[in-house]
């Protein structure tokens, strides 16, 4: 590997690169792309940039891994779209749930009224003058 321009960051400091397939190169920085998959950089290592000695499988995938990638892509696609669905289907059934509890609720109140009960909990009129009633204490 062969650089030419300014070192003053070590960036040029290339000439023990070897089976390098890929470089990119800035004003402080060469980072090279070995045929194993792995990494090199030189240069300004100020904030850490060039820690790359974990990085691995770098560059373009295999035609069999992409394949892969989308496979696996499209799977979580179509478990994402079944548990949303799922959720509209659990949020519209507890709706359905809660509507059918409000109507139980008006129509047991209407035939707690239709017997002289409280409306609110079906307890008896506290009095003939009085308006609250025994049980709830609520007005009608």
């Amino acid at each position: 590997m062969v650089t030419v321009g300014g070192n003053d960051e070590g960036q040029s400091n290339t000439g023990y690169w070897q089976d390098i397939v890929m470089i990119a190169a800035g004003v402080s920085h060469t980072v090279g792309l070995k045929a194993d998959g792995t990494v090199v950089v030189v240069g300004d290592n100020k904030d850490g940039q060039c820690n790359t000695g974990i990085w691995r499988d770098i560059g373009p995938a295999s035609k069999e891994k992409r394949i892969k990638m989308q496979r696996h892509a499209e799977q979580e696609r179509i478990e994402r779209e079944c548990r949303m669905e799922q959720e509209r289907i659990e949020q519209e059934h507890i709706a359905e749930q809660e509507c059918l509890e409000q109507q139980r609720r008006e129509e047991q109140s209407k035939l707690w009224q239709e017997q002289g009960l409280c409306k609110y909990c079906g307890g008896q009129v506290g009095g003939l003058f009085k308006k609250k009633r025994k049980s709830c204490g609520r007005e009608n």
